[in-house]
């Protein structure tokens, strides 16, 4: 599937691990070596044997190597270990090395099926179809894995550019249950470019054969993501992952997800947790980056062992550089292959954007923009388009940019996931409007805050701090940057700073119930309460959460007529599902049940909780239709929830036996 897995992202390290091999010329025919104990030997053997059939395969090939000069004998003992070393090989999936042995001893091939597959799908990958039709040769009429070879002829076909022909392959045979999965994912690649639902087709169909396939898993998250049913796409991303918990690359695969998404705290922590032994180059390249950007990483670079690859020395820079630098160009200009990772790695642009910003150097942080090779990919056009219309702004006092300077592809119309979407909304409105520029943003993008504004809005934190420098944001400016600030400085420094440098600012309504719950999650709840009860009659989101998160404190003091009152006196927040389920909770804490469930069944529509709650009450009463029925729209909600489906399965045990003694 080479053009399809270039689309997909996926294969990409069998891709660049096969392109390094070179062919070795073949060794002549020496005898076995006289050296050699054959009592010694035939017990390793004998050894390694055991340790393939248990597989094993790592301690196997220790002792294999041990015997590579009677290998290269080719002596019949010599011969023997070549087999157990393709065996070994095909275990742990060194495709590498098994290419290499095909082109050592390509005859030894004839017997091993897997092995062939491998070296054939490698060339494949290599667009090496004339070594492929070779190796194919050895199966032709007698391979027992008719599927698999299938499902390279198709991807030849591919290869030599006959798409029509391709598809007309894949629709000609079927193969039974797991075996027919990779045909019905090239259908699905093929076919579905132009109809989704198509695709989604052909991947039910071929989750239905194998549910337990990651490949099927992330194709299904791909097609889901395309049409902006992330949710969904995230479970499946999971699945994927779940479904081969030691695959790196589907690892890989779920970070990336929650990047594009702006998850940056589960992107992080997936990554941290996959950067132990054995470890990929560019997972430390990309934790690294992310790490510097949006929130630092409580881990020792120093001392973890840097995996290999040809980033190692991107990564030894990197760990180089001082917490509050992004770049240094002298040090880099030692790195090796450097300019090749400036056209092929996107943290390096944007490191180097952060260090002019940083220095001050907006003409050279605006050249960057300007030639970025990575515009058709970057990681945040919003944020890469809002850089250069501020730097325009503040250069020529025009948010519009030259046409040149645009994107080539349209921005995407999602917003970033972030608190503060409306920012780059804003600008976008402004540039296209040409309406004059509101006071309150013309001070901020003529002032030094302009640069921290835009990383804030990207949710990269610490890139903005790091370019944060005025003590006291003028009250000029728009309200939600001292907010941002204050956020951002709880969430990567400390409580007590971001209580300092809020204390500073001019007061608003969010500044004050942001400290009230920085407060809360100190654990003095009794101050916080006092933060909170001024803000909870205001008719905004703001009184709306203030009075909710009042009303928890009281309700967790079991002080249940303060939290009603306080709920009451909140018309959005008494009018509301949450409101209402609050309102409910303290009915049932106080032992008015029936309150509770009258409630809870006015809400029960609208409200997962109210649909649990009563629930729970329908299975206590044995009230087995009510409960199952309460139970499956549960299951709607969560789908992952294991307990729920416990639940149901519980619930028709019961209902069986209802219907049995009923016959009797």
């Amino acid at each position: 599937m080479r053009q399809l897995t270039l689309i997909i992202g996926i294969s990409i390290a069998v891709i660049a691990m096969t392109s390094s091999i070179k062919t070795t010329p073949k060794p002549e025919k020496i005898q076995q070596n006289p050296h050699i104990d054959s009592g010694k030997q035939a017990k390793d053997y004998k050894t390694a044997q055991e340790f393939l059939e248990n597989q094993e395969p790592e301690e196997a090939l220790e002792i294999i190597h041990r015997y590579k000069t009677e290998m290269e004998s080719l002596s019949p003992q010599g011969l023997k270990w070549i087999e157990l070393f393709i065996q070994g090989s095909v275990d742990i999936k060194d495709v590498k090395q098994l290419v290499i042995l095909y082109e050592f001893f390509p005859e030894i091939f004839k017997e091993h099926e897997d092995a062939s597959l491998l070296v054939a799908d490698a060339y494949l990958n290599t667009n090496n179809t004339k070594n492929y039709k070779k190796i194919r040769s050895l199966w032709t009429d007698r391979e027992t894995k008719a599927a698999s070879w299938f499902l390279l002829d198709v991807d030849l076909t591919l290869l030599e550019g006959k798409r029509p022909e391709a598809i007309g392959k894949l629709k000609s045979r079927t193969f039974n249950n797991k075996a027919d999965v990779g045909r019905l994912v090239r259908l699905a690649l093929l076919e579905g470019g132009e109809d989704p639902k198509k695709a989604w087709f052909y991947l039910a169909e071929a989750y239905g054969k194998d549910p337990f396939n990651p490949d099927v898993r992330s194709y299904r998250a791909k097609l889901l993501e395309s049409v902006g049913k992330h949710s969904l796409a995230q479970k499946e991303y999971q699945a994927a992952s779940q479904i081969s918990p030691s695959n790196l690359f589907l690892k890989d695969q779920l970070a990336d997800f929650y990047l594009r998404h702006q998850q940056y705290a589960m992107a992080l922590e997936l990554m941290q947790a996959n950067l132990a032994p054995p470890s990929l180059d560019s997972l430390w390249v990309k934790t690294l980056f992310w790490s510097k950007i949006t929130t630092p990483l409580d881990f020792d670079w120093t001392d973890a062992p840097i995996p290999d690859g040809n980033m190692n020395t991107l990564i030894r820079y990197l760990i180089s550089l001082d917490q509050d630098q992004f770049w240094d160009q002298k040090v880099y200009t030692r790195v090796a292959n450097g300019n090749d990772f400036l056209k092929t790695c996107q943290e390096t642009f944007w490191l180097r954007v952060l260090q002019e910003l940083r220095d001050k150097n907006e003409v050279e942080a605006y050249k960057l923009l300007r030639y970025n090779p990575f515009t058709i990919t970057s990681w945040h056009p919003h944020l890469e388009v809002a850089l250069k219309r501020v730097a325009n702004y503040r250069k020529n006092k025009t948010l519009k940019l030259e046409a040149s300077q645009m994107p080539h592809n349209e921005l995407p119309q999602r917003f970033p996931e972030t608190a503060y979407p409306k920012f780059f909304e804003e600008l976008e409105q402004l540039a296209e409007s040409g309406k004059e520029v509101p006071q309150p943003l013309h001070h901020l993008l003529m002032g030094k805050e302009a640069y921290t504004a835009v990383f804030l809005a990207a949710g990269w934190l610490e890139a903005g701090l790091a370019l944060h420098v005025l003590p006291i944001i003028p009250n000029d400016y728009p309200d939600w940057l001292a907010f941002a600030i204050t956020q951002a400085l709880y969430h990567n420094r400390s409580g007590l700073e971001a209580r300092e440098f809020a204390a500073l600012q001019k007061k608003t309504p969010k500044l004050q119930l942001l400290l009230a719950e920085i407060t809360i999650a100190g654990g003095d709840k009794e101050a916080a309460l006092k933060e909170l009860l001024p803000l909870a009659k205001e008719d905004s989101d703001t009184g709306y959460r203030a009075a909710w998160l009042a009303s928890l404190i009281d309700i967790e003091k079991q002080e249940y007529e303060k939290a009603r009152t306080i709920i009451g006196s909140q018309p959005r927040l008494v009018n509301d599902v949450l409101g209402q389920e609050t309102l409910a909770r303290i009915a049932h804490l106080e032992g008015d049940q029936y309150l509770a469930n009258r409630i809870y069944k006015s809400i029960e529509k609208k409200s997962p909780e109210a649909r649990s709650y009563l629930a729970r009450k329908a299975f206590q009463e044995q009230n087995w239709e009510r409960a199952r029925a309460l139970t499956e729209q549960l299951i709607i909600d969560y789908p992952e929830n294991p307990t729920l489906q416990e639940n149901l399965k519980k619930i028709r045990e019961k209902q069986k036996i209802g219907k049995d003694s009923s016959i009797h």
